[in-house]
């Protein structure tokens, strides 16, 4: 049973994952209406809202997301 579970190496899975990443699968989202209305505040100013976006606002900052959009450097101070 123990060769069955996989070792908790959260490091290596991270970069397991992320050499076998196909590049621009999520460009689609990043280009839609909706996604640059959120990401620019331009419909929903209200933080409390933002974070039904993501799982959690507050961890959005070392996220892709929020580094593409900037928000936590400049728009949310």
């Amino acid at each position: 049973m123990l060769a069955w579970l996989s070792p908790l190496e959260p490091n290596v899975q991270h970069q397991n994952v992320e050499a076998n990443r196909v590049a621009n699968v999520g460009s689609w989202l990043l280009g839609t209406e909706q996604f640059q209305n959120w990401c620019y505040g331009i419909a929903i100013m209200n933080l409390t809202k933002r974070r039904y976006f993501a799982t959690a606002a507050l961890e959005l900052e070392r996220h892709t997301l929020g580094k593409r959009c900037g928000l936590w450097k400049n728009k949310m101070k």
